[in-house]
Order: C-alpha cells, then sequence, then structure tokens
C-alpha cells in the first residue's frame, strides 16, 4: 500500500514528538497506526536478529534494546489492524505481527512476552493491572500509542495508564495519540488542552480536508462522482413533514424550561446523536427537580429524533411496525406523549398505513346463478326475495372468499369491504436498480483486459444490516417478495397478538391454535360490526395467512412483489452479481482495508457518509491509474440529505475552532503526577536510603531506615504507602484511578467477596444506582451481603451516585406515604434488619468515596492480597474471629437461632460459644439460661421452647406469633 506524500509528512510529525493526531473522518487515521505499528514491529523484529545473532552481553542490556510498543483503546479495532499489519504493503513492509492481548493470556504468559518485547495491542483494562502488579516493567516500555484520544478522562482507564506511567521515573518512554473524531474534542469548553494533559502531550497536529497538503493530494486525482437524488413519495414526504412539525412542537415546549441553554434547541442539531446528550447533559443535575411533562419531552425528543432516519431506512410494513410499538408503548405509561395528541401524529399514522394497505368496499355482484333465478321470476315479490337471498349469501361469511383476501362487514353490516394490500417499495431502490443496469452495461462493454480479476467489480455502502439485507434480497430472483412478506406478517401478527390480550384470548396467539378456535374467531369477527373496521381486517389478514398455511394452500394476497434488480440473467447478470460486495457500516467493523482488499471499479453510496466518500477519494489518490467511479445517491429534500451537509459544515466549524484554540492553548511545563500512590513510594524508599551520618569506628554510612529502627520511637509501625485490593471488575469505574491519584496504592487482584478490602477487618460492596436496583432484583446482593458479614468484622455496603446527577435515591414525586417491599427503599430496611453488621455508606460522588476510605483506613493497617484472594463464598475454614467465635459455614443454623426470641446481634456469639446445637438449647433450664444471656431474653427463649400447643387447635398459633411479635418489639 502506497503512502501519499500527505500520509507521510503526517507520519514524519509524529515520529517526531510526542503528539496528539486530529484527522478528519476517513483521512488516514488508520493508515498511520498501520504503519506506525509496521515501522515497530520491525525495529522488533531487526533487535530480535541481532539478539540471537550476538551470543555475549549482558541479556538485560539486550533486553532493553529490543522495543515494546503498547497500542491501546483499540480493541475494535484489534483484528482489522492485525491483518492490515500482516497483509498490507510491499515486500518492504514485512514484519512478525504484532500480539492482541486479551483476557484469553494468563498474567504469567503475559509477563513472558512483555520481557520478550515486541508490539502489543492490548485492552486498557488488562494494562491497567498488569502495571499496578508489575506484570510488566515500565523501564522497558519503548512507548504507548493511544487510539481515540478524544475519550480520554483523568477517569478512563486510557488516563489510568498514563497516570501510572508518568508517576514512574522509571518510565521514559513517547505516548502518541491520535483521534478522528474533532467534533468530540470542540464539545465542551477546553476539553481539548484537559485530552492533552491527561496524555502528558504538548503538541496537536490538526488534518482537516481543507488542509493543503491533503487538498494537493486529493485534488491531483479525483474519482469520478455521480450524484443521484431520489425524490420522496408523496406518503414519505408527508410523514417526514409531520415528524419535523411535531419535533419543533417538542422543541418549543422545551425552550420554556428554565436553566437550559436553549441555543441548540433547533431542528437541524436534532438530527445528530451528540444533540440527544447535551440535552441530557444539562438536565441530569436537575432531573429531580424536572417537571415530569419536561421529563416526557425530553423522551419524546429522541423518539422523533430517531423516526426520520427510520423513515428512510425502513420498509413501509416495518415503519408501521415501529409506529404501533410507539402507541403501544404510550398506551401502557400512564403520562402520555404530547406529539401523540396532536393532528401531526394523526397525520403521521394515517400516511404510513396508507403505505402499507388500503380498505375499499366491495360492491354487489350476484353471481350467474342468482342473477338467472331473479330474472325467471315475473313477479316483483319473488325478484325482490331472490336479490334479498342473494345479498344474505354476499354477506355471510365465506371461508374461501377469506382464503382469497380479508373481508368483513362494514361499519352498518350492510355492506363488505377489503384489504388491499398495496406495499410501497422505497423509492431509492429503484434508484439503485437504475444505477446497476448502467453498471452492468460499462462492465460488459468495457474490454477484457481492463476487467480485473481477483477483486469486486462493485462494492455497495449502506447504513447497517438491515439495509444491507434488503439489498441483497434484490439481487436475488423472488428474495424481495419473501422478505415483504415476511415483514408483513410480522405486522399483522404483532397487531393480532395485542387484539388477543386484550379479548383475553391468549391461547389463539400460538403457533399450534386449533383450527376450529380460528375458524370461529375469523366468523365472529366478520360480523362484529362493534369493533373497528381496520382492526377486524388486520386480525383477519392473520388468521387468514394462518388457516392458508394450515391448509397448505397458496396465498392469493394482493402484495406488489418487491422487483429484483434484474442481475439474474445467466447470460448478462450473474458475472455481476457475483462480483457485488454490500457493506454495512454501523455494525463496528472499519472498512477502512476495504477498498485496499477488493479493487473495485465501482462504488455506490447507498446512504451518504462523509468517512466512506473520503476513503473513496484516498484511494483513488493512492491508485490513480485505476478510474474509479462513485454513485452517491441520497434522497431529495429529505432529512439525510440535510444531515450530510450538516456534518460537512459542523466538521469544518470544528476544525476552524480547534485552529483557534490550538493557537492560545496554554498546558504545564510538566506532565508529571504528585501526590500519587507511585511519587509516595519512591519519597518513602528515598528517604529510607538517605545517609544520615558516618559510623566513627569503621566510617561507614549509617542509613535513616537503620537510624529508625534503632530508635525508641520507632517501636511502633513506621511510615507506610496506604494501600487497597481492588477486584479485577471495578477497574471499569473511576474509582481506582482516582484512588491512586489521592496517594493510596492500590492492588489489584480477583477477589469473589467484596469489591475493595480496606484493611483485614474492612471490606466494601461498591454498588452504584442501576446496578443497586439490577442486584435486589436478582437476590445477588443479599447473597454478597451474607459472605461478607460471614467472613469480616465489619463489612460495608458503599452505594454511589452519580457525580452529574442528583444525590437522591428517589425523586420527590416518586415517593409515597408508605414503602413496600417492592420499593427500593423497603429492599434496603429489609436487607439491614437481616444484615444487623452491614454499615450502609452514602456517596455522592467517586470524589467523596475517595476521601471516605482515606477517613476508613485512619487507624488501620493494610490488607494482604494473599488473603483476600483466598476468601471464596465456599469457604469451609474459619472466616473470621469475633470474641474468639469461630464462625463455621452452617449459616441456616445461625440464622435460625438469630430468629429465636431472647436471641439479639449481643448475645448470640456467646450463645454458639456455649451450646452445641439447637437442641441442647432448647433443653436447658430457665436457671441456666439466665446466667448465659440474662434474665429478660431468657425468660423469652425458655417460654418459647416450652409453650404448651394443641395440635388440634387452630387457635394456639396465634400464641407463637405474638411471641416472635413480642420479641420484634422489645427489639426495636
Amino acid at each position: 500500500m502506497r503512502a501519499l506524500a500527505f500520509e507521510k509528512e503526517m507520519l514524519a510529525t509524529v515520529l517526531e514528538e510526542d503528539c496528539l493526531t486530529v484527522t478528519a473522518k476517513g483521512l488516514g487515521h488508520e493508515v498511520l497506526l498501520v504503519k506506525l505499528m509496521q515501522l515497530y514491529c520491525q525495529q522488533w523484529d531487526q533487535a530480535a536478529k541481532r539478539g540471537v545473532n550476538d551470543g555475549d552481553g549482558d541479556d538485560d542490556a539486550k533486553r532493553k534494546k529490543v522495543p515494546l510498543v503498547l497500542l491501546v483503546n483499540a480493541s475494535g479495532l484489534a483484528d482489522m489492524l492485525y491483518n492490515a499489519i500482516r497483509n498490507l504493503g510491499g515486500p518492504e513492509t514485512q514484519c512478525s505481527p504484532p500480539v492482541v492481548v486479551t483476557n484469553k493470556i494468563t498474567s504469567a504468559e503475559r509477563s513472558k512476552m512483555y520481557v520478550d518485547g515486541g508490539c502489543f495491542i492490548v485492552t486498557s483494562r488488562i494494562l491497567v493491572v498488569d502495571l499496578l502488579s508489575g506484570t510488566i516493567d515500565k523501564s522497558r516500555i519503548t512507548g504507548v500509542i493511544v487510539d481515540k484520544a478524544h475519550q480520554i478522562t483523568e477517569k478512563s482507564n486510557e488516563g489510568f495508564i498514563l497516570t501510572i506511567l508518568r508517576s514512574s521515573k522509571a518510565f521514559q518512554g513517547f505516548v502518541k495519540a491520535f483521534s478522528e473524531a474533532p467534533e468530540a474534542l470542540a464539545t465542551k469548553f477546553g476539553f481539548l488542552s484537559q485530552v492533552m494533559g491527561t496524555l502528558g502531550v504538548n503538541k496537536v497536529h490538526l488534518w482537516p480536508r481543507f488542509h493543503r497538503s491533503v487538498r494537493t493530494v486529493m485534488d491531483n486525482a479525483k474519482p469520478e462522482v455521480e450524484e443521484l437524488s431520489q425524490p420522496l413519495t408523496e406518503a414519505m414526504a408527508g410523514i417526514q413533514a409531520e415528524i419535523v412539525a411535531a419535533l419543533e412542537m417538542c422543541l418549543a415546549e422545551l425552550r420554556r424550561t428554565e436553566n437550559l441553554d436553549v441555543s441548540g434547541l433547533t431542528v437541524e442539531n436534532g438530527l445528530f446523536r451528540s444533540f440527544e446528550v447535551s440535552l441530557r447533559r444539562q438536565l441530569d443535575p436537575l432531573w429531580h427537580k424536572v417537571s415530569r411533562k419536561t421529563k416526557q419531552l425530553v423522551h419524546d425528543v429522541g423518539v422523533l429524533r430517531k423516526l426520520l432516519p427510520d423513515l428512510l431506512r425502513f420498509d413501509a410494513a416495518t415503519m408501521l411496525h415501529v409506529l404501533d410499538n410507539i402507541k403501544e408503548e404510550v398506551n401502557t405509561n400512564q403520562a402520555p406523549s404530547l406529539w401523540l395528541l396532536t393532528d401531526a401524529a394523526d397525520r403521521i399514522f394515517q400516511l404510513a398505513k396508507r403505505r402499507v394497505f388500503r380498505i375499499k368496499k366491495v360492491k354487489f355482484k350476484p353471481t350467474q346463478d342468482q342473477a338467472a333465478a331473479s330474472n325467471s321470476n315475473s313477479n316483483n315479490k319473488n325478484k325482490k326475495a331472490a336479490t334479498a337471498a342473494a345479498k344474505s349469501d354476499f354477506l355471510a361469511f365465506d371461508l374461501p372468499e377469506l382464503l382469497r383476501g380479508a373481508v368483513c362487514l362494514d361499519e352498518s353490516g350492510r355492506g363488505k369491504v377489503r384489504l388491499m394490500l398495496r406495499m410501497e417499495e422505497n423509492p431509492k431502490y429503484a434508484l439503485l436498480r437504475h444505477v446497476l443496469k448502467e453498471i452492468q452495461q460499462k462492465v460488459e462493454a468495457a474490454p477484457p483486459a481492463l476487467v480485473r480479476r481477483g477483486g469486486a467489480h462493485l462494492v455497495i455502502f449502506c447504513r447497517d444490516r438491515l439495509t444491507a439485507k434488503g439489498i441483497r434480497a434484490r439481487l436475488c430472483p423472488q428474495a424481495a417478495a419473501e422478505l415483504n412478506s415476511r415483514h408483513l406478517e410480522t405486522l399483522f401478527a404483532a397487531r393480532f397478538k395485542r387484539f388477543a390480550l386484550a379479548q383475553g384470548r391468549a391461547d389463539l396467539c400460538q403457533p399450534d391454535a386449533p383450527r376450529a378456535a380460528l375458524l370461529a374467531l375469523a366468523e365472529e369477527l366478520h360480523h362484529k360490526t362493534s369493533l373497528p373496521v381496520e382492526t377486524r381486517l388486520v386480525c383477519l389478514e392473520h388468521l387468514r395467512r394462518q388457516l392458508g398455511a394450515a391448509s397448505g394452500l397458496q396465498s392469493a394476497a394482493t402484495v406488489q412483489p418487491g422487483k429484483s434488480f434484474g442481475l439474474h440473467d445467466p447470460a448478462k447478470g450473474s458475472s455481476l452479481r457475483a462480483n457485488t460486495i454490500v457493506f454495512p457500516l454501523n455494525t463496528g467493523q472499519d472498512h477502512f482495508s476495504l477498498l485496499e482488499e477488493v479493487n473495485p471499479n465501482f462504488i455506490v453510496l447507498f446512504d451518504p457518509d462523509v468517512k466512506t466518500v473520503r476513503q473513496a477519494e484516498v484511494y483513488q489518490a493512492r491508485h490513480p491509474s485505476r478510474k474509479l467511479r462513485l454513485y452517491f445517491l441520497q434522497y431529495q429534500d429529505s432529512a439525510e440529505e440535510q444531515r450530510y451537509l450538516s456534518d460537512l459544515k459542523r466538521e469544518q466549524d470544528t476544525f476552524k475552532a480547534l485552529i483557534e484554540e490550538k493557537a492560545g492553548i496554554v498546558l504545564a511545563k510538566s506532565n508529571t503526577v504528585e501526590g500519587n500512590a507511585a511519587a509516595l513510594q519512591d519519597e518513602l524508599e528515598l528517604q529510607q536510603t538517605k545517609v544520615v551520618g558516618y559510623n566513627l569506628s569503621t566510617g561507614e554510612p549509617i542509613m535513616a531506615s537503620a537510624m529508625a529502627a534503632s530508635s525508641s520511637s520507632s517501636r511502633s509501625k513506621g511510615r507506610v504507602v496506604p494501600s487497597i485490593v481492588v477486584d479485577m471488575r471495578e477497574f471499569r469505574s473511576a474509582l481506582p484511578v482516582m484512588l491512586f491519584r489521592s496517594g493510596i496504592h492500590i492492588e489489584p487482584a480477583t477477589i469473589e467477596v467484596g469489591d475493595y478490602i480496606l484493611s483485614p477487618e474492612i471490606c466494601v460492596e461498591r454498588k452504584s444506582i442501576p446496578d443497586l436496583h439490577g442486584s435486589f432484583n436478582s437476590g445477588r446482593l443479599f447473597t454478597q451481603a451474607e459472605a461478607m458479614c460471614r467472613y469480616y468484622k465489619r463489612p460495608n455496603l458503599l452505594i454511589e451516585f452519580d457525580e452529574s446527577k442528583p444525590f437522591s435515591l428517589q425523586a420527590a414525586s416518586e415517593m409515597h406515604g408508605e414503602h413496600s417491599n417492592s420499593n427500593i427503599l423497603g429492599k434496603i430496611v429489609l436487607l439491614t434488619t437481616h444484615f444487623p453488621n452491614l454499615r450502609l455508606l452514602w456517596s455522592p460522588s467517586p470524589h467523596a468515596t475517595v476521601d471516605l476510605f482515606r477517613l476508613m483506613k485512619a487507624n488501620y493497617g493494610n490488607p494482604d492480597v494473599a488473603v483476600a484472594s483466598k476468601v471464596t463464598s465456599e469457604t469451609e475454614t474459619a472466616a473470621r474471629s469475633d470474641t474468639d467465635v469461630v464462625v463455621t459455614s452452617n449459616t441456616g443454623a445461625q440464622e435460625l437461632l438469630r430468629r429465636l426470641p431472647g436471641i439479639n446481634v449481643h448475645n448470640y456469639v456467646k450463645v454458639m460459644r456455649s451450646v452445641k446445637n439447637l437442641r441442647e438449647l432448647s433443653e436447658m433450664s430457665l436457671q441456666s439460661l439466665t446466667k448465659l444471656i440474662g434474665k429478660g431474653p431468657a425468660a423469652k427463649l425458655f417460654k418459647f421452647f416450652n409453650h404448651e400447643v394443641d395440635p388440634m387447635d387452630e387457635s394456639t398459633g396465634g400464641g407463637l406469633v405474638s411471641l416472635l411479635a413480642e420479641d420484634d418489639d422489645a427489639a426495636d
């Protein structure tokens, strides 16, 4: 793969110094990563060969010359980068591919690989654990390459990695960061400088599309671009206009909200997902004070924003199904959406139905026999009777007629209506059909020498898998009709299910429902004029399909079959169909190397995408001898077109803003991190090795550690860095990095009981608010609390809130006078009742949690990692010592003992130490119990064990209940 001039310039600036490189979408971001990794992989190959050939010298010295380069935050691109580094390029770029490090590789194996050196694509969480545990030597690291730098914050794992490295004097490597999302770096004021400070770099290089070097290369070899606009159908244009009107109405209502920045509340900004994120970011701190109406408006804006692209992306049946689900969701909620109460919503649903089906009256037309019988009667009275009989037969339920199409009586009951299925096809498929025929003609007319083999003639880029499925279906005959039929069946089945559940006939929704029951319901729906005509016809259409499938009859639905693209002709179209690739963009798979692998002659951009257009331009500039033709398809006067133009304008404005910010950016000269655990540890080691004097007799230096050991005041513990054992899973949160920055040493380990072990006695289970609800619903929290109370003397449950959200477990509007066990507060009360030793810690933010942990560790020593790792919920050995009592694994007997009258948290340990089992306890005298637990508790317990109960008297059960109730009252 030949590098372009601006790509070489970009690579030169990256190699020159530590920096952050921000490129426009599709402008060589992946190429930079590939070239950089290829360079260091080649250096590793050369160093490895020198190490093999040179048999003399120190092994450690030779290992330090072998590069060790780490690529982080690139897990989603790991496979693509691995293949690109290994396959792309000529012989001069051949090298050993990087190693992709995942959790499948053990810690010992990773340690050996790090010692041998090389290039590694490693997940951030694994690298954090390896740095903290010493699995990797920081002095051996040549450098760190950070991808998607716009995601880096001080609380992220990538920021944690850089904090650990910069705080260590042993690390002398480079840091190079890349990003192709300039909009993310300009969303907040000063965010670019924050990212650079976290990365520890002082330079930022911006590469927009209008950069002079980029523009010069791109203008020299441009692909042939043909822009084709497809007008929307009348129904689609009407739906789009009504959605925009409803969205504008919701935004107008939101502008009246206090404490909300209304400058960005426009329909144009509403086309992007960042609009909804920005809106929620403003309202989250005030969410508990926001009215129910405002919350509903925010939800409605998100729904309407998604409907605009869905209209262009989905077929008519799927779009109607989506709208039905929205209405059904609203029906189940107490507060209806405001936009659904407007005329615009009614118009949306009417037009969406018109795109799928229409209801048509059936004219009464007697059969030939009925007409002949009527004409043969000369008497008018007999003629009227014959006509009435014919009309009665016409209105009657007829199964063969139903199998031909859904029909039923109209509202008056004196006529019939029929469901006419006329599913409208998305018009862009017709445009694509025209483009493919043109491409097919060009391929057939081209000389054989110009038709390359081993690749693909055509690549079609579309938005997602659903669109790709529709395109692939139309590349094959009859597949499009089958796809449309499945979508219709899904729509009708969902509507029938809602109707059946509302009528209490859920049994008819099963695939094996009895045929007789289905026929009875069909006949009932045919005559039941009290129900809406549309509901009856849709349900009859579903029944018709079920009955037809059960009878083995061919469906006679009047559906317009989806037209194929006409590429199935063996004499003409088979070669193009076989050499066509349909690639969805929003699948998480990057398509940067796709063009280099397949070498297409034609590219069809079914959905507008800025990044794909740029990559096509780069591909043409890299291969100027190949004539690439790009077909750009878009809907005319649509949200799709507006979004593409807005995306281009927003990117250009963003780069201009970043250029201005770069000119005035101010960064600290030193990027070292002070006050963290590594810095404190280095300070302590320096103090311990400091020379404080010399022995007068021997002349040997006297260290500070020796003086401290001989002093009388140092018999107690010397100063040590506080440490906390942290569970591996907790590195997904921001708390470990904040603890490290505050001066607490982090010991990563896989622990089963608790999340944070602060000391040998203190264990903390951390729960965020969503995790708290999930743990209560699954019952997992009770198991965790039981294990903590069993193995640690001071168990704690930390409930941590998001600092950007209110410090409130429930909104004031959601609180009621009475709390049930299903309520979150009721569950917390039950938890504390069952586990009285469990303490609840409330933290408004991770910052507050750090201060709380430091206070809790003030008078306690550091935990032992090995001991914490051995503690599991299935451990059979002694768990902890509580006044010399061994708590065994028989927790069921302990729980039963604590439920007895007279037994409480103050005396149950003494009872367990003195009594062998419950039987022995029940046989003890009142005097013995008094000596053991006191007069009052002994009386209650003795009365409970010796209470006489008549097994035939049902009323005596209340006596035992009253005893337990009296004990609970006394405990309260």
